[in-house]
């Protein structure tokens, strides 16, 4: 292809994307959507009251997985912050406000075989000496 000196070739635009929006689910103040490795159909959502809810990827069947509202401070910048899956799958990582003190506090909770959340494991607690 030869161009001349100071012009440039013409270029087709981009086809433009086939988006689809649908209404998906309704969540209280939603803060995380996560996936599990070998639930690949599954979304996990994390509210920031201190709720997990399991729900298949169309979004029509949902299950709270985890309510720990009572130990979540909900004010401000403060809540139920962030959700991982470890890896395997096996372990939920939550990071909140802890409720008296609002300290950060990350736990770990361990997957059943029935597929429900074990108890709540202390992995890491930060005293924070203000509200933000």
């Amino acid at each position: 292809m030869v161009v001349p000196v100071g012009m440039a070739p013409a270029v087709k635009p981009p086809a433009q994307p086939n988006v689809h929006l649908q209404l998906w689910g309704r969540f209280d103040e939603p803060i995380d959507f996560v996936t599990r490795n070998g639930a690949p159909k599954m979304v996990y959502v994390a509210e920031k009251a201190g709720r997990v809810i399991r729900a298949d990827a169309n979004g029509r069947h949902r299950t709270r997985i985890l309510d720990i509202r009572s130990k979540v401070i909900n004010e401000g910048e403060q809540g139920l912050l962030s959700i991982a899956w470890d890896p395997s799958g096996t372990h939920l990582y939550v990071h909140y406000s802890r409720r008296p003190d609002g300290d950060t506090q990350v736990s770990r909770f361990d997957v059943r075989a029935n597929g429900s959340l074990g108890a709540e494991h202390s992995v890491l607690r930060v005293h924070q000496p203000a509200s933000n």
